[in-house]
């Protein structure tokens, strides 16, 4: 079971509207900063599989700038591959 956060860098004024398409997403939770157009998301998923469909639905999302992957846990006995994250779309 794949446990990632990221970081999500927003396009100037799309911070809000990001932040409400993530939330609506399956096994998202979001945390929005206080004083900057910044987002942490924590993903929780069953598997890799899942794990890479998610982030490609999150990195097609409308307003994002960047997306950090800053931690990534995957269950021992899982494959070596572990999550990625791509960064200046």
């Amino acid at each position: 079971m794949p446990i990632c956060s990221y970081l999500v860098l927003t396009e100037p004024g799309a911070t809000t509207a990001v932040a409400d398409r993530l939330e609506r997403m399956p096994r998202c939770d979001v945390v929005r900063a206080k004083n900057r157009d910044l987002l942490l998301l924590v993903t929780d998923t069953p598997g890799l599989r899942e794990e890479e469909t998610l982030r490609s639905r999150i990195e097609a999302t409308e307003g994002i700038q960047a997306l950090l992957l800053t931690f990534g846990e995957v269950v021992p006995g899982a494959s070596n591959q572990g999550p990625s994250a791509s960064v200046d779309r």
